[in-house]
């Protein structure tokens, strides 16, 4: 897993700053063959035609690991499915 997260943020911008205030920001970081790789994304409600892919090359990577670390999470009244 560590491997495909390197491979699906190499080559991206090292930050993507959205336009809308008040939303998540996400960081992914790897050390992969000595090199550090690492992109934070500050969100936004709609993203540059020219940056679309990359944003979703990120999310991509970033949507599986937070779905295994919220199930993790012991939250009253939340069902997980």
């Amino acid at each position: 897993m560590i491997q495909s997260i390197a491979n699906a943020i190499d080559g991206l911008q090292p930050t993507y700053d959205g336009t809308t205030d008040d939303f998540p920001d996400y960081e992914l970081c790897v050390e992969s063959d000595g090199r550090l790789l690492r992109t934070h994304v500050y969100d936004s409600i709609a993203w540059d035609d020219d940056v679309k892919p990359e944003i979703e090359r990120f999310m991509n990577a970033w949507q599986p690991i937070f779905r295994v670390v919220e199930r993790t999470l012991a939250i009253p009244g939340r069902e997980y499915k």
